[in-house]
């Protein structure tokens, strides 16, 4: 998810790790005043609210995050939620196990799987499970659409490469194509 995305991004950044949200920051690592780790708190809260389309205006964010009972912090996400966000993001997240199901099924069937070439969730649009498929994704997306509990959250596009042609050119790029040669004594 999202949150997961951001803590690659963290552990693969340069200098000292940062300390975890409500964590001193280590004593290797930089001070930071509690204003500043507010702040920070909240410039992350608004970013990942954006990324979930969630109500992310400073203010709002601001008064989530440092009242005390205004909101319920999420083990998750690690963020603060109204108890109607917590409820709503539950409802999609099992929407979306629900036709990511679905499509898994669909593209069991030989003709789906020769041409499908992957999904993603798209959080802007609500959570919305977005398939790709090399040839005929209108039909699929029906298809799909007609098997689903959830129709409003399946969409399909149309893909230049299948997902196994994808896999392929993947492990061809990570195997190895030569040797070097070694060096001359007078390089």
């Amino acid at each position: 998810m999202v949150a997961a995305a951001l803590l690659a991004w963290l552990a693969a950044a340069p200098g000292p790790a940062p300390a975890a949200i409500g964590e001193p920051p280590s004593a290797s690592g930089p001070r930071t005043s509690a204003a500043e780790q507010g702040r920070l708190r909240i410039e992350s809260a608004i970013e990942l609210r954006r990324d979930l389309a969630l109500r992310s205006d400073r203010r709002f964010v601001a008064q989530l995050e440092t009242t005390p009972g205004a909101g319920r912090r999420t083990a998750s996400l690690g963020i603060a939620l109204t108890g109607a966000e917590a409820r709503a993001l539950k409802r999609r997240e099992r929407a979306v196990a629900s036709v990511q199901s679905t499509v898994t099924r669909y593209v069991r069937r030989p003709g789906a799987r020769a041409a499908f070439a992957g999904l993603y969730i798209d959080q802007d649009a609500g959570g919305v499970v977005r398939a790709g498929f090399t040839r005929g994704a209108e039909r699929r997306e029906s298809d799909l659409r007609g098997l689903s509990s959830h129709p409003g959250r399946v969409a399909t596009f149309e893909a230049s490469h299948t997902q196994g042609a994808l896999e392929r050119s993947g492990r061809e790029i990570g195997r190895p194509t030569s040797t070097p040669p070694a060096a001359s004594p007078g390089d």
